[in-house]
């Protein structure tokens, strides 16, 4: 048992390998595209709306959870497409963003009880989750990942001293296990507050004071309640 949970470690960290993507490489991947992609939020709504607009996924952090996600999916799903027909590359990335937005505005919903897209006002939409136009930026967006994005963000966690990327690895591991569960956790006291139910014990008081419903909608400005 111990020869394989070392085993698995140690390929978890393995930068070496030619026909495989790590799980480091992956985290790394995982927590670029979640500052990255809360910062596009933020300035696409700037420019859209006139205003700043918290498009935040958690309570703690500048995270957006779907381009984390995202960037694992397009990585594990078309790392090895480099070379493949270009028409090829667009429709497997078109298929696959379409199916994990779908999923990720469910699992939303079910978990947080609000969801932070609805395309039900665009032509072509299934449910107000997904929608052609968005599918389509899906295509394009697995070209421009596959060519140029994918070996920038690789080259990037390869630079960084193994040390001390392992020892990021585990602070930002633990800090967004927390940071997720909390998360969930104000929101759901949030949505007990709005049906009047009081605070049942310390930890209820906690959230009431730190993460009160201002708060909640400010982080969540974006969001529709479902």
């Amino acid at each position: 048992m111990k020869k394989k949970i070392k085993k698995f470690f140690t390929g978890f960290f393995d930068l070496d390998g030619k026909n495989h993507i790590s799980g480091y490489e992956l985290f790394g991947i995982f927590m670029i595209c979640n500052v990255l992609g809360y910062c596009i939020e933020m300035v696409y709504g700037y420019i859209t709306n006139g205003y700043w607009e918290s498009r935040q996924s958690l309570v703690i952090g500048p995270f957006g959870l779907a381009y984390g996600l995202g960037g694992i999916l397009l990585s594990v799903f078309l790392y090895k497409d480099y070379n493949k027909k270009w028409w090829k590359i667009f429709l497997k990335s078109m298929l696959l963003g379409s199916i994990a937005e779908y999923i990720m505005s469910l699992g939303e919903e079910l978990v947080f009880g609000h969801v932070s897209w609805d395309y039900s006002n665009i032509p072509l939409n299934l449910n107000g989750r997904i929608c052609l136009l968005y599918s389509i930026y899906w295509g394009i967006l697995g070209l421009v990942w596959v060519k140029i994005i994918y070996p920038l963000f690789i080259k990037f966690i390869h630079k960084i001293p193994i040390v001390l990327g392992k020892i990021l690895f585990w602070a930002l591991f633990i800090f967004m296990f927390f940071d997720i569960i909390l998360s969930c956790e104000a929101v759901s006291r949030h949505q007990q507050r709005q049906m009047d139910i009081p605070a049942q014990n310390s930890f209820d008081e906690f959230l009431d004071k730190h993460f009160d419903d201002e708060f909640i909608k400010k982080v969540y400005a974006n969001a529709v309640e479902v």
